[in-house]
């Protein structure tokens, strides 16, 4: 008490200093001054055992009278000066110890309502103040047990409540607090909150000719945790904003760590926005953790947004770390895109294969049979790759087949591929062999003899001709020329068999005439012109010689010459 009230008295001399006062006012506070000296010297010997022993006794204020000041303390030892016409020193005393036991009393009575505010932002305290607002006399905010003021409202030496006195003790908030009167109802707003602003409030009104109205509030300062922590499997740090690229079947395995919150945090998991683990797994100190297993992602997980979220509080926003799901995916399809259903040879073909789903976009390669086609160009969209291929077939690439490969190469040993078996058409392409059993050189008259023509021609061959000498030969059995299918046969063969043989192939694409075959027949030797009468004239016992051509296959080594006689005797 006796601290509280030396206090108290240097705060009166220190308001006096600031004071503009006329001549009236000088003199009156002299008078107070000489009160509160002794105040001071009664109070160390008998206040105190009187103010203990009185605690819930007298209700007193400050008293008024024609020749003194009175001095009114109460709610815990709050100090309100008044001025007024006092009755004297000895009143202004016992009013002022009855205020003391009064504000003890009533404050033990008043509800305690919790407040909670976020330290660096703003909290209103209310201070619900009844009718009537213009007897309002003076509003004063208190912390803990603290009996002198720390934010006063005052309008003693103003009649309107319009023009009233703030004053916010600097070594608490200074010009943080502010005190809004109008408001309904009216609040002390307190910015830029410190952890240590943490503790008991009261605001008390006193009224010129009302009771008291006290309130307390209990002000919680919630210190928010600091910014997520986001750890891989091996306790490795995440960075940025994208979690992998993983692939479908890997399992995800993170853990959210978190440092501080008063009161402790709330650590959670939400995928997409939605809630998927809220357990805290570890708690060391003030550091908090949560390990999150996503067991095998899926296609369907790409672009998923993973969130963990640190709470101690609903008048803030949680503080978050959220990663973004990057996949590798394997294609999902493959085609080619409308195929002739044949092509003709020799002519330049463009075909396109296009694959879908692969994440990068998927590499597209062309392959005949084993071997790679390279003459390729390639469109990359967002969400397919197209390759298209240039190429001539040829007659030998007829039920070959064309291969596209769509392949991601950062998914291991996985790719789709498609098969498009070439109709390539084309004339017949014709050979003619001699039998395989024939010798060429070895063939004479009275064989058997025949041919085979070899077609290859896509489509099929609808008509095979035969030419001997460039002549057609028609199937005659009579004549011992047989056709049957691709084989022709010529039996019992003389030397007018003898000369060129071909065959010809026909189908939509045209006709094919074969390679010309010689045959040679051999035979023995004949007159070349044994069909031919010759007539001679001699004379008798003349001798006359004539010629015989002889023809034979192989050549005869020599020319006979006959030598006949009219005895029509000839000696070779």
């Amino acid at each position: 008490m006796y601290r509280y009230m030396k206090e108290r008295q240097s705060d009166v001399e220190r308001e006096s200093m600031k004071m503009k006062c006329n001549k009236s006012q000088m003199v009156t506070l002299t008078m107070w001054k000489i009160f509160m000296a002794l105040v001071l010297l009664l109070a160390q010997a008998l206040v105190m055992p009187v103010t203990l022993a009185h605690q819930h006794s007298m209700s007193g204020g400050g008293g008024g009278g024609g020749g003194g000041t009175g001095a009114a303390t109460g709610h815990n030892g709050e100090v309100s000066m008044g001025m007024g016409m006092g009755m004297g020193m000895g009143m202004g005393l016992g009013m002022g110890l009855g205020a003391v036991g009064s504000g003890l009393g009533k404050d033990a009575h008043v509800k305690t309502k919790d407040i909670d505010a976020v330290e660096g932002k703003s909290v209103s305290l209310p201070c619900p103040i009844a009718e009537p607002l213009h007897d309002v006399y003076m509003v004063l905010w208190f912390r803990d047990n603290a009996g002198i003021p720390l934010y006063s409202f005052d309008v003693r030496d103003n009649m309107a409540i319009e023009q009233p006195r703030h004053w916010s003790a600097p070594e608490v908030f200074g010009s943080r607090a502010k005190f809004h009167f109008d408001s309904q109802p009216a609040t002390l707003e307190i910015k830029d909150i410190k952890r240590h602003d943490q503790g008991i409030y009261r605001c008390r009104v006193d009224f010129r000719t009302a009771q008291t109205q006290s309130f307390r509030f209990n002000l919680s300062v919630i210190i928010l945790p600091e910014q997520p922590l986001i750890l891989d499997r091996w306790g490795r740090q995440l960075n940025g904003t994208q979690l992998g690229p993983k692939q479908e079947g890997d399992d995800i395995v993170i853990t959210c760590r978190v440092v501080g919150g008063r009161p402790q945090p709330q650590v959670r998991w939400l995928v997409n926005g939605l809630l998927v683990d809220n357990q805290n797994e570890h708690n060391s100190g003030d550091v908090i953790e949560n390990r999150l297993l996503w067991p095998s992602v899926q296609r369907n997980d790409l672009n998923s947004v993973f969130t963990c979220q640190a709470l101690n509080t609903q008048l803030d926003k949680p503080k978050e770390k959220s990663f973004i799901l990057d996949m590798h995916l394997k294609p999902l399809t493959v085609k080619i895109l409308d195929p002739p259903s044949s092509m003709i040879a020799d002519r330049r073909y463009e075909v396109t294969c296009e694959s879908s789903g692969s994440r990068p976009n998927a590499i597209i390669t062309w392959y005949k049979g084993k071997r790679q086609l390279r003459r390729t160009k390639d469109d990359i969209s967002k969400n397919s790759t197209r390759s298209e291929l240039s190429f001539v077939p040829t007659t030998d690439d007829d039920g070959k087949s064309i291969t596209c490969r769509a392949e991601n190469p950062n998914v291991n040993g996985l790719y789709l591929e498609t098969m498009w078996k070439l109709n390539v058409v084309y004339p017949p392409l014709v050979t003619l062999r001699l039998g395989s059993t024939l010798t060429p050189d070895d063939i004479k008259e009275g064989d058997d003899v025949y041919f085979e023509c070899h077609v290859q021609s896509n489509p099929q061959w609808r008509k095979l001709l035969w030419l001997h000498n460039g002549i057609h030969l028609e199937h005659n059995t009579s004549a011992r020329v047989i056709r049957s299918n691709q084989s022709l046969v010529l039996q019992k063969i003389t030397k007018h068999y003898a000369g060129n043989y071909a065959c010809s192939a026909i189908n939509d694409e045209g006709e094919t005439v074969s390679n010309q075959l010689p045959l040679r027949v051999k035979y023995t030797p004949v007159c070349k012109h044994a069909d031919r009468v010759i007539l001679i004239g001699a004379s008798k016992d003349e001798t006359v010689e004539v010629v015989c051509e002889i023809q034979a296959d192989p050549p005869p080594r020599q020319r006979k010459i006959a030598r006949c006689c009219f005895q029509r005797s000839c000696v070779m």
